[in-house]
């Protein structure tokens, strides 16, 4: 046993300075794509915090590792609390500023900062132009007009640009969604519209809490030699439909009734939507500002982000006859909104499904846009707001 003790030791020493040399080597090799970081997938523990008015934000100075069940990514909030590289509030002399609201999709969930429409646009408009993104994973139309009044005027925005997905027209109407508190508009017979879970109540106990974590998910997001033998890119099974696909059909045929139907409050005076959207266009106007929306599928039509997902017998003979880009029914009826309440409107849906007609997929496997997603949704955007940034125009809705 004498012999043996020393012997032990000596290995462990020899194996833990092993261990130490190669963590080290490793997060020299890797250098910034290496950020250790507590896994999660949800967005109020990694890198959100409660807030009484708007439910939840994005908290001011993080720096973490969003690690999901398909990918992994980094995060980095800058000192004001968004997803962006630093700005200040007073913007320099002819500089032309675009407020981007949004929610996840706008944020740049999946990854990495740098990588999000949000920044690729402003790197091709680059000088002179400038995006602050002001999106928060999980905003709904409503958080969406509270954050631009509480922080997006503060910028100075030539120019508001706000992003839509169908969940939206969801999670306006309730006061808790992705297991976070939010206030929540309702419709009283005497008062009209109605804030309720205003002061939203601090989060208690273990309501938020993570599922624990196990051992080899939390190595791999804090070592940098595990990123090295386990990266984070994961391929993407394209489905199959062989043998399914009547069944999926009609699965389809009444999953587009839910989604027609909430679509059409867009176009309803009566909605909260459309009021939300007619508030959001009023702020604008009052500042002779102009508002730009638009759309992206997430969750439904599918076949535009994933090749070889099943299309509904009717929306394929509609492409093969041609006669227009495809436009989603969200895109559509929000074209009818814009026209109604005054603000102006473009849509991804084509340049997305031509895209994906090439056979890469266009999300990181989970519905929300990989890079290449968010160049497409960059290119489209590019090619709108150039020529009116250039002669310094403005759009309908002021």
């Amino acid at each position: 046993m004498r012999n043996i003790t020393p012997r032990l030791l000596l290995s462990a020493a020899a194996l833990l300075l092993l261990t130490l040399l190669l963590e080290g080597g490793a997060r020299l090799y890797l250098g910034d794509r290496f950020v250790p970081g507590l896994p999660t997938g949800l967005p109020l523990k990694a890198c959100g915090s409660h807030d009484p008015d708007l439910g939840w934000v994005n908290k001011p100075g993080v720096q973490t590792r969003v690690v999901a069940a398909r990918f992994a990514y980094n995060v980095e909030i800058n000192s004001k609390g968004l997803r962006d590289r630093e700005h200040e509030y007073e913007p320099e002399n002819g500089v032309f500023r675009i407020a981007l609201l949004g929610d996840s999709l706008a944020w740049g969930w999946g990854v990495e900062n740098g990588e999000c429409f949000a920044d690729l646009l402003e790197e091709r408009l680059s000088p002179g132009v400038e995006v602050i993104n002001l999106a928060v994973p999980g905003y709904g139309t409503d958080q969406e007009l509270w954050m631009l009044n509480r922080e997006g005027w503060k910028y100075h925005p030539d120019l508001v640009v706000l992003c839509m997905i169908l969940n939206d027209l969801e999670t306006i109407n309730t006061t808790w969604t992705s297991g976070m508190q939010k206030p929540c508009f309702t419709r009283e017979a005497r008062k009209g519209w109605v804030l309720k879970n205003n002061p939203v109540p601090a989060p208690a106990g273990k309501r938020t809490s993570q599922p624990k974590v196990g051992f080899l998910t939390w190595l791999n997001a804090h070592s940098a030699f595990m990123k090295l033998l386990q990266p984070d890119e994961h391929p993407q099974a394209t489905a199959t439909w062989e043998g399914r696909f009547e069944r999926l059909v009609r699965q389809e045929e009444k999953y587009n009734k839910v989604i027609a139907t909430l679509c059409d409050d867009l176009v309803d005076p009566g909605s909260l939507i459309h009021m939300l959207l007619n508030s959001m266009r009023k702020a604008c106007q009052e500042r002779g500002v102009s508002l730009l929306v638009f759309s992206i599928a997430h969750h439904h039509d599918r076949f535009i982000y994933e090749p070889g997902y099943m299309i509904h017998p009717d929306i394929e003979a509609s492409l093969k006859k041609g006669g227009g880009p495809y436009k989603t029914v969200l895109s559509r009826r929000l074209e009818e909104a814009g026209r109604m309440i005054g603000f102006e409107t473009f849509s991804v849906d084509q340049a997305m499904l031509e895209e994906t007609g090439k056979g890469a997929p266009l999300h990181v496997g989970d519905g929300h846009l990989n890079r290449r997603g968010n160049e497409v949704v960059a290119d489209v955007m590019e090619r709108i707001l150039k020529p009116f940034i250039n002669k310094g125009c403005k759009f309908l809705s002021t």
